[in-house]
């Protein structure tokens, strides 16, 4: 996967595969002498394929080999990145552009976790 095909906000119309950075949350998870926080990240993965969702599984398998435990691969901005890994859910689910067409496009959902202290 590109990283030119990686977006927060997708505009209509995009020629795909692409992934979505999706929804997230943030957990306080200070101890009484450190700072911490507990970070979960939805991503998306959209592909069209006749053939079925073997493409858009292969791109979230491409995202877990990116990210479980690649702490030192990825920056988080104000944290440090303590650690990355894989929250033990996916999924995948055939969506229609159009309403009642066929349309075969598949759409991945994988999360992750990550364990932030200050920077």
């Amino acid at each position: 996967m590109e990283r030119d095909k990686v977006y927060d906000f997708v505009q209509p119309r995009l020629a795909s595969p692409y992934v979505v950075i999706g929804e997230d949350t943030l957990v306080d998870n200070s101890t009484k002498t450190e700072a911490g926080w507990d970070a979960t990240l939805t991503i998306h993965a959209w592909d069209f394929q006749k053939a079925g969702r073997k493409s858009v599984k292969t791109l979230l398998g491409l995202l877990y080999d990116a990210l479980h435990r690649q702490e030192s691969a990825v920056t988080v901005s104000g944290f440090t990145l303590a650690e990355l890994i894989w929250d033990g859910f996916q999924t995948t689910i055939q969506e229609t552009a159009i309403e009642g067409e066929n349309d075969h496009f598949y759409h991945g959902v994988t999360r992750f976790r990550a364990r932030l202290e200050p920077a």
